[in-house]
């Protein structure tokens, strides 16, 4: 794994694909859904998605969220929808209640200007009942540690005060 991610992080795409796929070829070596997120993840970050959607075709273990999340995401760097929409569908088949496909998704479209297929994503997520949690941020000051969140009412400082700068 170590060699694989720095090879994903380093731009060496194909040296790591290369080891990939010496594991089982030349060592013997069955990889495991992590080897494959991280491939999946280096070449979808190299914008190569026919060779991901190769992998996906060919590899036993396509029933994992994570793996689908991670290709959702490197999609949307590259605006791949066709292969974004695949993988978003896997997660709903997988579970529907997860916000997280919705929100990929809907994200991309927004991103695209595709309002029709934002607000179809929406409807969709709210049929499946999947509910996103609202995100936090936390404040320390010298009372302690104060966490907002989107329903949070806040008070706006006309002048600067140090009591609300971060230490550090």
């Amino acid at each position: 794994m170590a060699v694989l991610t720095a090879c994903s992080h380093s731009g060496l795409i194909d040296y790591g694909i290369k080891i990939f796929n010496s594991m089982f070829r030349k060592h013997g070596i069955k990889p495991l859904l992590d080897h494959y997120i991280c491939v999946i993840h280096s070449l979808g970050r190299d914008g190569r998605f026919d060779e991901v959607e190769g992998i996906l075709d060919n590899m036993s273990c396509v029933n994992d969220p994570i793996l689908w999340e991670v290709l959702v995401s490197s999609c949307r760097v590259d605006d791949n929808v066709k292969l974004a929409k695949r993988a978003a569908e896997e997660l709903f088949r997988l579970n529907p209640c997860n916000s997280t496909p919705y929100v990929l998704l809907a994200n991309m479209y927004s991103s695209l200007g595709r309002w029709d297929d934002v607000r179809k994503i929406r409807e969709l997520m709210v049929e499946n009942k999947a509910v996103k949690n609202p995100g936090y941020s936390w404040v320390e000051n010298k009372d302690g540690v104060r966490e907002f969140n989107v329903d949070d009412k806040f008070r706006v400082v006309d002048k600067f005060d140090e009591r609300y700068c971060l230490s550090g």
